[in-house]
């Protein structure tokens, strides 16, 4: 949707949010899929950064975008 707004032609945006995505459902995955342990719970963080790195990625694009 950021993609259509900022009217991105780049294809900047695109794969930093399907990573975004593909983040959330594996840290969603793990979550409820195994009993958390201490390793669990630190690759659930690893993806929990992926997105947030993705995320302010986006963020400082569309902050370009808007100047």
């Amino acid at each position: 949707m950021l993609a259509m707004v900022v009217n991105d032609d780049t294809g900047y945006l695109t794969p930093r949010g399907a990573c975004a995505s593909i983040a959330s459902v594996c840290q969603s995955l793990v979550h409820v899929s195994h009993e958390q342990t201490n390793r669990f719970v630190a690759v659930r963080f690893t993806f929990f950064c992926i997105q947030l790195l993705c995320f302010l990625a986006l963020i400082g694009i569309a902050a370009c975008y808007s100047l």
